[in-house]
């Protein structure tokens, strides 16, 4: 479910909807996104091996989205990352899609965001950006 969230960047609802016949080497299939929404999102080959050889059928066992986010809130805490979510993987997502390829557009279209404000909400500032914008700036004179 990690893995969704952070190389998909997939919401929970997302995950608990996702049936392994959507996925394939090369693309997710959102099938009922936010607002019963249809996108296609390439696949990570991280997921396809974590995904390939499940059975046909819903990936999580769990009741709703919310028992699945709350599961994988308890797993983490197991682990010892604290702090640590499935919103977060999105974020981590969304901040690591951006800086790689510096595509707002890209990256809304792969989280199913209507707007790139929204997107934008999701993408940590790195210091060295913000200095870079001031050194960046031509001098006079």
């Amino acid at each position: 479910w990690g893995r969704l969230g952070a190389y998909a960047g997939l919401r929970a609802i997302e995950i608990w909807r996702l049936h392994r016949e959507h996925a394939t080497s090369q693309r997710l299939h959102v099938v009922r996104g936010k607002g019963n929404k249809t996108r296609f999102v390439p696949t990570h080959r991280l997921i396809w091996d974590a995904l390939k050889a499940l059975p046909e059928g819903p990936i999580s066992s769990k009741p709703s989205e919310h028992a699945l986010a709350n599961s994988f809130l308890i797993y983490c805490k197991r682990q010892g990352m604290t702090g640590m979510s499935l919103h977060r993987m999105r974020g981590w997502f969304a901040t690591r899609s951006y800086r790689a390829t510096k595509d707002i557009r890209a990256v809304q279209s792969n989280m199913g965001h209507s707007n790139p404000g929204i997107t934008a909400r999701y993408i940590e500032l790195d210091e060295a950006q913000v200095h870079a914008v001031i050194e960046g700036l031509p001098t006079f004179g």
